[in-house]
């Protein structure tokens, strides 16, 4: 198993996984709205300071995590999921290790969240990890994770 970052060739995977977590969780992809981010991830996530990591096994897209720039000081952690058969492996906390790290790099404060009914699955994971309740924005809650004085 590798993790690595996305490219263009990883778009129809991508979405592919995608539709599969949507099966998964019960939601809609919307690839022409709210999910457009995944039509070009290249130019969605690193065009605009964010990075995209995807997670292989034997060249089969098995995990992704993609964070955008939200303000100069706050990454918004946009997507995190690892098909069910993969997980308990620490594909999911490597992802979010490597989104971690990109946003201790480039000197972001803190990473959010923002939980929605497509990622209310996340709330207990991120938690784990020491994310902690933040504001609410348009009644969804919001999970931050402060980023200074962290070990890169």
């Amino acid at each position: 198993m590798q993790i690595r970052i996305a490219n263009k060739q990883d778009e129809p995977s991508i979405r592919q996984l995608f539709e599969l977590a949507a099966d998964e969780l019960a939601f809609t992809c919307d690839f022409a709205g709210t999910d457009a981010d995944l039509k070009n991830v290249e130019w969605s996530y690193f065009g605009h300071d964010g990075a995209f990591f995807i997670a292989e096994d034997d060249k089969r897209l098995i995990g992704m995590a993609g964070a955008l720039k939200k303000t100069e000081t706050i990454l918004q952690l946009r997507r995190l999921f690892v098909v069910s058969e993969c997980r308990g492996r620490g594909i999911g906390q490597a992802l979010l290790k490597m989104v971690i790290e990109f946003a201790s790099n480039l000197d972001y404060q803190a990473i959010q969240c923002v939980l929605n009914s497509d990622s209310r699955h996340l709330d207990g994971y991120l938690r784990h990890f020491g994310f902690q309740a933040a504001d609410r924005q348009d009644a969804h809650d919001v999970l931050e994770l402060a980023i200074a004085g962290r070990r890169r």
